[in-house]
């Protein structure tokens, strides 16, 4: 009977975990190119601790398309497609959908946390004063003149890409390659690909699962309670 309550404790632990990467996703309804997370219930091996079903849960990275919207602020950059910002944070390069930048001191375009937005070819993007313009190919002008190209990348193995701290995303491999067609639209940001309503989907199917979870242990409870009785008389 012990693989009964052991199952039944696996199947709370998985509802928690994906109640928990839900509540991620929610709490993240209002991030610019934020990408929701998917979990995946692995296949159960004979033999596992109970303290290791949460980890059972595999998460993925739902990497499409989120809806683009006008923002009025020119510095504000959304892709359509394919593709990811290149920005350059602590000596190495990471990756992200979010296009809100701002403009410091030296007329470099910044991430929300500080970092620089890298240009093809390497570099940050520096921008004299005055108003700039950004073509669809990430090209940058001012007064008519070319500023620098806005590198936009696609990672050679997607399904490595990791999420970190910022919206960030870090490649396996480190390899990369220039999207061939790359589309950006100036003044406008794209909008997380999550839902609420595939959330809270998410969040009652989690729940439907857990009840099944404490029906179990209640059977547990019930067939002990009996044996401990028969045994008592």
């Amino acid at each position: 009977m012990g693989d009964l309550i052991d199952r039944a404790g696996e199947i709370l632990a998985q509802s928690q975990r994906i109640v928990d990467v839900a509540s991620q996703n929610i709490a993240n309804l209002g991030t610019s190119g934020y990408k929701r997370k998917v979990p995946f219930l692995t296949l159960l091996e004979s033999g596992r601790n109970v303290s290791d079903a949460k980890e059972r849960v595999s998460v993925y990275q739902d990497f499409a398309q989120g809806a683009l919207g006008q923002t009025g602020s020119p510095l504000d950059l959304a892709i359509s497609g394919a593709g990811f910002f290149v920005i350059r944070t602590d000596g190495h390069n990471v990756y992200a959908r979010n296009g809100q930048f701002h403009r410091d001191g030296n007329g470099r375009l910044l991430s929300v946390d500080g970092y620089p937005l890298q240009a093809v070819g390497g570099g940050d993007i520096v921008l004299k004063e005055g108003d700039f313009k950004v073509s669809l190919d990430g090209t940058v002008f001012q007064s008519g003149e070319s500023s620098g190209q806005i590198a936009l990348v696609e990672p050679d193995h997607r399904e490595q890409l990791a999420g970190t701290t910022g919206g960030f995303y870090l490649s396996g491999d480190g390899r990369t390659h220039d999207v061939q067609t790359p589309v950006i639209h100036q003044a406008m940001a794209e909008a997380s690909n999550s839902t609420n309503g595939q959330e809270m989907t998410m969040v009652i199917e989690a729940m439907r699962r857990a009840e099944t979870g404490q029906q179990i242990a209640h059977v547990y409870d019930d067939l002990v309670g009996k044996a401990i009785s028969g045994f008592g008389g």
